[in-house]
């Protein structure tokens, strides 16, 4: 019966995959028609990797590049103090993926203050040692 149970399931996930293969070429199709498309399927599907049960390096390199925007965003900005809603809106994360990388997974690159008259909000720039990929840590 278990036995049974593990063929379906991996019948579940050959059909799963085939069917995102079969979107990834209509969306290959799109793009070849409608090249202005693609930064708009790429911030869109950032993070839906995540839910692959066949990639488990996933939630490392979308961690990675989630830090990469965010750095390019204060670079192009010259790393001026924003609010993490403002980075989250410009470089197209959500504003809990922003907060995961300015607290948690890369909190030791970033500097923070308050807002002046807020109480619980802050603002945030990186650290100037890592603006560059060849700062003290790598991504």
């Amino acid at each position: 019966m278990a036995h049974q149970q593990d063929e379906l399931n991996f019948d579940a996930t050959i059909a799963r995959m085939e069917r995102r293969l079969e979107a990834a070429k209509t969306m290959r199709s799109i793009l070849v028609d409608f090249p202005e498309l693609r930064l708009e399927f790429m911030h869109s599907n950032v993070n839906s990797e995540l839910d692959s049960p066949l990639n488990l390096r996933a939630p490392i390199r979308a961690k990675l590049a989630n830090f990469a925007r965010i750095r390019r965003f204060f670079k192009r900005h010259g790393n001026q103090w924003f609010q993490s809603s403002q980075i989250a809106h410009e470089v197209g994360l959500s504003r809990g993926t922003v907060a995961t990388v300015l607290w948690t997974t890369h909190s030791t690159k970033f500097e923070q203050k308050p807002v002046p008259g807020a109480v619980k909000k802050k603002l945030w720039r990186m650290r100037p040692e890592f603006l560059e990929p060849n700062g003290k840590e790598s991504e």
